[in-house]
């Protein structure tokens, strides 16, 4: 049994011991399990011992001595020095491709006539969207910076938006806030600013009122009435990176399409109000930045009682971006960013000191630290910093010097004094 996204963890169901429900079949023989016995502070409360039984695969979850089985977890992170399931030779791999470079946006990205019965990290892919806008810059020049690569990194041009925008080259608006909400729409670059009115329209269009109409019209062939609402939140795709547009732009922009002009005009109308609602009426003022947003909270918050701390979280900021683009900022419904890259670098080979890098919230994990957050404008706004190597550099911008020292070995002296 597979779990997760990608191939990382295995459920292993061992047959035990009829008369030791400790003892495991493993290769034709009783193989005992290991115990081990760990003490668990309790806040507010005594320690509690622990007793926890592993199997040369990991650690036991569940036990049903009645029906002499058990149940463990192996798990790549759990691995010693969390190592894969597969050694790097055994994993396929590209070497001096014909473009010069290589990509990956977690597409699938397995080579050309890759054997199916072979071991591989997944069989699960994101869409290749992100892949496609990264080769189409790659494969227009080769004069490529290290500021380049930055942007790169963080590019905010939507595929799947340049591909619905042409279907509204013929369009027109019944009232005033419409038409112009489709002009704004019918000019704009498929670039999803922060600052941009146009990608805040889009977003909330596409996700919110597009697509479920989309489905909804493919779902009038195969679905009855009473089912259709049922079916239609089963099959929409969810606000992450692994939503794969492709079904939905296929259905919107194929040769065998059945959203009208008349519907599709529809679709604009909510969203417009939408937008009125939460940004006010004037279009002038919608910017994607004033919805989308980053904002991180510390973990440790959850068992914190009382009012939160200042530290507990960071933001919000402003975000470009969505999970269609290579600077991938998917959102949830209060458009707040739910994942992405919190660290990402830039490597300049052969000029070491040049390369640069970003992380969020900051450089330190203490909350009294003057670092503890320092990163976070700088992540938000697709900055970076110094990514300094030689020892020179590293030296000539050094603000502060931790040194740590180990204790002083303790003396002991024997009952004589000696």
């Amino acid at each position: 049994m597979i779990l997760g996204i990608i191939d990382q963890e295995e459920l292993y169901v061992y047959e035990t011991d009829p008369d030791n429900p400790r003892a495991y079949r493993y290769k034709g023989r009783w193989e005992a399990m290991t115990r081990v016995t760990e003490t668990i502070p309790v806040k507010d409360g005594e320690p509690v011992e622990a007793e926890l039984w592993f199997t040369r695969h990991g650690p036991v979850i569940h036990e049903h001595p009645t029906h002499d089985a058990a149940f463990a977890v192996r798990a790549a992170w759990l691995g010693p020095g969390m190592a894969p399931f597969l050694d790097a030779d055994a994993l396929p791999a590209e070497r001096d491709p014909d473009q010069g470079w290589f990509a990956t946006a977690n597409q699938m990205n397995l080579p050309p006539g890759y054997p199916n019965d072979r071991d591989t990290v997944t069989y699960d892919w994101y869409a290749p969207t992100r892949h496609h806008r990264i080769a189409e810059e790659l494969g227009a020049r080769t004069d490529w910076t290290v500021e380049d690569c930055v942007r790169l990194q963080t590019d905010t041009v939507s595929l799947p938006a340049r591909r619905i925008l042409p279907l509204l080259a013929d369009l027109a608006g019944d009232d005033e806030l419409t038409a112009r909400a489709i002009g704004l729409l019918r000019h704009w670059d498929a670039d999803v600013t922060a600052d941009s009115a146009a990608a805040a329209l889009f977003e909330i269009w596409y996700r919110r009122h597009l697509r479920p109409a989309v489905f909804g019209r493919a779902l009038q062939q195969v679905a009855p009435d009473a089912e259709r609402a049922a079916a239609l939140a089963q099959i929409q795709p969810p606000d992450d990176p692994t939503c794969d547009p492709r079904v939905g732009l296929d259905l919107l922009t194929g040769a065998e399409t059945t959203l009208d002009p008349g519907t599709l005009l529809a679709t604009l109308t909510a969203p417009v109000a939408d937008l009125c609602a939460l940004l006010g009426p004037d279009p002038a003022a919608w910017t994607w930045g004033a919805l989308h947003h980053a904002r991180v909270h510390h973990p440790v918050t959850a068992l914190h009682d009382g009012p939160q701390p200042p530290w507990a979280s960071v933001g919000p900021a402003p975000r470009g971006g969505s999970g269609d683009t290579v600077g991938v900022a998917p959102y949830g419904a209060d458009f707040r960013q739910t994942t992405g890259a919190t660290f990402r670098l830039v490597v300049d080979v052969g000029s070491w000191d040049d390369s640069v890098a970003r992380n969020s919230p900051g450089q330190s994990g203490n909350p009294d630290s003057e670092h503890y957050s320092d990163l976070f404008a700088t992540w938000a706004a697709d900055g970076s910093f110094p990514l300094l190597y030689t020892r020179e550099q590293v030296a000539k911008h050094t603000t502060r010097t931790i040194t740590l020292r180990p204790p002083a070995p303790a003396t002991t002296q024997d009952p004589n004094g000696r």
